[in-house]
């Protein structure tokens, strides 16, 4: 079995976050109820333009539907470094517009 890092053990606790990591990217996520929400999604720079982004999401989104949820939430912090490149990546991957509340955006799609 493979440990978690201290950063994937400190969201859990802290926030009940769960953590998928590879070597070269992670991803953040929570199930609730019929929702798997996607909190973050960091690929290492030199990762960026290969296409891990997108396999980290299908695992989570594997996870989501493993846990029987039928949609998948994700947000984007408009004043966040990157915030264009993250809205574009969500719209890519086929999200919509949920809502967008104080300084978030929320993406949802059927899954």
């Amino acid at each position: 079995m493979q440990r978690r890092s201290l950063y994937a053990e400190y969201v859990k606790e802290r926030e009940g976050y769960e953590t998928l990591e590879t070597g070269i990217s992670f991803a953040t996520y929570r199930v609730s109820g019929s929702e798997i929400y996607i909190r973050d999604i960091f690929v290492s720079r030199d990762f960026r333009d290969a296409d891990v982004g997108r396999r980290l999401t299908d695992d989570v989104v594997k996870i989501g539907k493993d846990s029987g949820c039928r949609y998948m939430i994700g947000s984007v912090c408009p004043t966040a470094n990157g915030a264009d490149t993250s809205l574009k990546m969500l719209q890519h991957y086929g999200m919509k517009l949920l809502r967008a509340h104080e300084n978030m955006i929320f993406m949802v799609k059927e899954i």
